[in-house]
């Protein structure tokens, strides 16, 4: 690594000289780079102290780190993270072993300077670390109940050379983000969109995409992030958020309301219903709708035969005609209810059974009306 300040020291054991790396210090000053720890990924050092401090040339950026390997004798070798120079306040410790797939960490500083420091012992050692890091021209935080954010000029080009963030913060009241892009297209080759959450990576995306992505984020965060390199740029991505809430629903008996009811419920709403049954007797879910009215198409109730919304769908609702009976194939339902902009109503009123593994649904009753002229 250029521009390195080493500290040599010789130290007598006994009869036997021992060489001990006791500093290293590396100033890094370009936008975007990586660095990795002494060996890696072989093994590092006994007895290391190992600072790199991240200096971006443009004073007006925010460093973003990330982590990508890591792997340490846990508790005893370990990482600190400064948000500044090496006096500032320490933002992450960070030892032990990353687990096969896991996400280690991102890093965004407040300022253009970012302090990282490599500690090890006398004992046993590991791979060691490999960390990218990149100048972020810009954060935007979004916290907002719904709303849609764009690249930068979208639907013309992006801005080339540039790093750009999103976050979308859920508020303490809702654990639900869903999301979706309207559209999206980069530089197929150089340039990238990255979807992750506060524990993983969700998907990085080139080139003009089909079909387009779309997710439900349970309890965390979610960041979207641009990265484009100094050449050919494209339009971007249009994107829409909304905040909703989930509920898991384990009683044997029970009912579900939509939000509100018997008043109407809000626009731009989502809430979903996990039912599961526990009881060791039952094995499937009944539901029976007591009241139902929705506008019509827009606000839309859907039921999937299983515990989320990657099952079979076998319900789609909406309007003032009370929907069928379901029984579940086993002991999992789904609902999700939707809702846009336009009119509300009072919604719902669901009646919910954990039944035994031959339930079968009672005969449909009919009313016959005669007229004698």
């Amino acid at each position: 690594m250029d521009g390195a300040l080493k500290y040599l020291i010789f130290v007598v054991l006994g009869s036997e000289f021992v060489l001990q790396i006791s500093a290293q210090k590396y100033e890094l000053t370009d936008a975007e780079g990586n660095f990795y720890s002494p060996g890696y990924p072989i093994g590092y050092p006994n007895n290391l102290n190992v600072e790199w401090l991240i200096r971006l040339p443009n004073d007006t950026h925010r460093v973003f780190l990330r982590f990508t390997q890591f792997s340490t004798h846990n508790n005893n070798d370990y990482v600190r993270v400064r948000d500044g120079n090496n006096s500032s306040p320490i933002v992450w410790t960070l030892s032990g072993k990353q687990s096969a797939g896991a996400y280690v960490l991102d890093v965004l500083s407040s300022g253009h300077e970012l302090h990282v420091q490599f500690v090890t012992d006398a004992s046993v050692g590991a791979s060691g670390f490999y960390a990218d890091y990149y100048s972020a021209t810009g954060e935007e935080e979004l916290i907002a109940f719904h709303g849609k954010f764009t690249s930068p000029n979208f639907p013309a080009n992006y801005t080339n050379n540039d790093f750009r963030l999103w976050v979308i913060r859920r508020p303490v009241d809702y654990d639900v983000i869903m999301f979706k892009f309207s559209s999206l297209e980069t530089e197929a080759c150089c340039d990238n969109v990255e979807v992750r959450t506060e524990t993983g990576i969700l998907g990085t995306y080139a080139g003009a995409v089909q079909p387009l992505p779309a997710f439900t984020i349970f309890n965390s965060d979610m960041i979207v992030r641009l990265h484009a390199d100094r050449m050919v740029g494209a339009k971007g991505f249009s994107a829409d958020y909304v905040f909703g809430k989930h509920y898991n629903v384990d009683r044997n008996v029970g009912e579900i309301l939509s939000e509100n009811y018997p008043g109407d419920y809000s626009n731009m709403l989502v809430e979903q219903w996990r039912i599961q049954v526990l009881d060791p007797s039952k094995a499937k879910i009944h539901l029976l709708f007591r009241d139902f009215k929705t506008e019509s198409v827009h606000d839309v109730l859907q039921i999937f035969d299983g515990s989320d919304e990657n099952a079979p769908l076998i319900g789609n609702h909406s309007g003032s005609t009370i929907p069928p009976q379901y029984v579940s194939s086993g002991k999992f339902l789904f609902l999700r209810f939707t809702t846009d902009v336009g009119v509300t109503r009072t919604g719902f009123v669901i009646r919910h059974e954990a039944v035994a593994a031959d339930f079968e649904l009672p005969p449909m009753r009919f009313r016959f009306s005669f007229h004698i002229n």
